[in-house]
């Protein structure tokens, strides 16, 4: 009797101890957002080498201080950042920028406004992000840098 209550502990632990384990990695799509990625993408237009300066369009994220920062090519953005990544929701609260004036305003404008009505992503298997609107709409194609 004692040796089928101590195999019965043991499958317990494993068990336990496995699920663990599941959780933990669960998790990884949002650490795969950590970092920065160039914006590739606004709306279906390719907006490589279009914003004036040399600069690129960017998005950063750091998932673990809540936290997105970036360029939209010219200016500085920031702003807070809330995800979900069992249901792939994404948001950044209210974003602030810098207002210098720019060389392409028309590129600053397009990334803003993506970025401002953002609610899902997608990390696809190419490894491209891909951020949507909360309907499930592209706005955004980004590439990690």
């Amino acid at each position: 009797m004692r040796k089928l209550f101590v195999y019965l502990c043991i499958i317990t632990l494993f068990v336990g101890f496995s699920s663990c384990k599941t959780s933990k990695t669960a998790t990884s799509s949002e650490t795969d957002l950590n970092g920065e990625w160039k914006v590739v993408e606004v709306g279906g237009t390719d907006i490589s080498d279009r914003t004036g300066n040399g600069n690129d369009a960017y998005i950063g994220f750091d998932v673990s201080g809540k936290r997105m920062y970036g360029s939209p090519g010219c200016n500085r953005m920031f702003g807070q950042l809330t995800i979900d990544e069992s249901k792939g929701i994404i948001s950044f609260g209210t974003v602030g920028t810098t207002k210098m004036m720019c060389a392409n305003m028309e590129v600053e404008r397009m990334v803003i406004d993506a970025v401002n009505n953002v609610g899902a992503y997608e990390i696809q298997k190419d490894g491209m992000l891909i951020l949507k609107d909360g309907k499930g709409k592209a706005l955004m194609k980004l590439k990690k840098k």
